[in-house]
């Protein structure tokens, strides 16, 4: 038995020791595979990425992916995926993939943000607008969801839809007035004031920056905006004609009398009653009117009155669906921390 064992160990050991080398290489060459965690996997993944090798890179986290398609690290691998992939169908195939499946992890917002950007990149505005619309709705306390507030009040200043964009700047200032933002949109409302001709309008919106944001770069050009508007006007004459201020006063400069001369125009008639004006939570703004009859259901649900706003831009239509009406501010912001809690929404106050 001796002798037959010191055979066997004659007869294979050279096999064994030539073999050896070739069995670590194995080993080694499939220790990505089997040998490192999920965790290393994904850092070698990212070390490639930081280090500007995109190519090797994408090829690495696809295999993570394929790997791990439950990992632990899913919406980041996708997220820089679509970062760093050169085609925008599949970048917006990998934010969409978060949105669906990881809709509460802290990247679906940045997520859904650029699939609204892609798609106003593209020329689909519309669904822009919705995207955006859903990012600020679910997503308003992140700063994904504050910029989509954004690029919906200019989306609508460049339609023209000026009550619109008015209703989403006034949303803007009230719920993030730190936000410098704020200042912008102000300047870019005053613009198109201006380039439309209605002076008062810039005027006032000029002093609104002044008066909200004296530091930012915007108050200065507001500033130069106002005394080059008060310099152009006539004794007694704004730039508009009217010769009022916006409070409603005379617009005098240093120097001028005070008293202006007296004209024979007929008084003015008598003002007609405002009418009474209510307010309504805007839940959103749908290009498909079957998910807005989903939602409608869902808020009826819950004891809330709802109307539907329809809206014409171009061949499409727009469904903007509401509660309300509401009398005072007590009853709005009830309102609006009942959507907040039962369906993770963030309303738009809307006076009609």
């Amino acid at each position: 038995m001796l002798h037959k064992a010191t055979d066997i160990k004659w007869t294979f050991g050279p096999i064994v020791r030539s073999a050896g080398p070739l069995i670590a290489l194995l080993l080694l060459n499939s220790s990505f595979c089997f040998g490192i965690s999920e965790e290393k996997e994904y850092e070698a993944a990212w070390q490639l990425c930081q280090a500007g090798k995109y190519p090797q890179a994408t090829e690495a986290y696809k295999k993570y992916l394929s790997r791990h398609p439950k990992g632990k690290f899913i919406p980041e691998a996708r997220f820089t995926l679509a970062r760093i992939e050169t085609s925008g169908n599949n970048a917006f195939g990998h934010y969409q993939f978060i949105l669906d499946n990881y809709p509460a992890h802290p990247l679906a917002s940045q997520a859904s943000y650029a699939t609204a950007q892609y798609l106003q990149n593209v020329g689909s505005h519309s669904q822009a607008r919705e995207r955006y619309l859903y990012t600020y709705s679910k997503y308003g306390s992140t700063p994904a969801g504050r910029e989509s507030l954004s690029k919906l009040a200019l989306l609508a200043l460049g339609s023209d839809s000026l009550n619109t964009a008015e209703a989403y700047i006034n949303a803007y200032l009230d719920q993030y007035p730190k936000a410098s933002g704020g200042a912008s949109l102000l300047s870019s409302l005053a613009g198109y004031w201006q380039k439309n001709g209605d002076q008062a309008r810039a005027r006032d919106c000029w002093k609104r920056i002044m008066d909200l944001f004296p530091g930012a770069p915007e108050s200065g050009s507001a500033r130069e905006y106002l005394i080059a508007a008060l310099s152009g006007e006539g004794p007694g004459e704004g730039p508009d004609g009217s010769g009022l201020s916006d409070s409603g006063g005379t617009d005098v400069l240093p120097g001028q009398a005070e008293d202006l001369p007296q004209t024979n125009a007929p008084a003015p008639a008598p003002e007609e009653p405002a009418a009474l004006s209510f307010y309504y939570l805007q839940i959103g703004a749908y290009n498909n009117k079957a998910i807005m009859d989903g939602w409608a259901k869902k808020v009826r649900a819950e004891g809330f009155d709802t109307v539907v706003e329809e809206v014409r831009e171009g061949k499409s239509t727009i469904y903007k669906l509401q509660a309300g009406p509401y009398e005072n501010s007590a009853e709005l912001k009830k309102a609006q921390q009942v959507f907040k809690d039962k369906f993770g929404l963030k309303t738009m106050v809307v006076e009609r």
